[in-house]
């Protein structure tokens, strides 16, 4: 029976570490969406990438292929910088602004929060 409980209460710390993983370490990595979007302790006036959903980023459409982007280069609005996929889908991410990708948070198949800031863009002189 003692047993039992140990397993139950293992069981539990393995879903709140999961939690802990799925939410908390974007925000360790600069994955907060106030400081991505007024760019932080980053750099002033980057523009955060956020998450539409939860999930896993992907920095690549498959597999061994090339990143969608690499710090440097240029982005339009409209340009795909990652996917997340949640539960099976692939949800591209746009830049959401034009200029140039500044710096990428996370690694590829990192777990991220929804709202999280995947990467920053150095944006366009309006």
């Amino acid at each position: 029976m003692a047993e039992q409980d140990g397993n139950s209460e293992e069981g539990d710390g393995d879903a709140a570490d999961m939690r802990a993983v799925s939410g908390g370490e974007a925000g360790r990595r600069g994955g907060n969406r106030d400081a991505g979007t007024r760019g932080g302790d980053r750099g002033a006036g980057l523009v955060g990438v956020a998450a539409p959903l939860p999930g896993t980023f992907y920095r690549a459409p498959r597999p061994g292929a090339a990143p969608f982007v690499e710090v440097g280069d240029a982005v339009g609005e409209d340009t795909v910088v990652a996917i997340v996929e949640t539960m099976k889908l692939m949800n591209s991410v746009p830049a959401g602004t034009r200029g140039r990708v500044a710096e990428i948070l996370l690694a590829n198949a990192d777990p991220v929060a929804q709202g999280a800031t995947l990467m920053l863009i150095d944006p366009e002189p309006a």
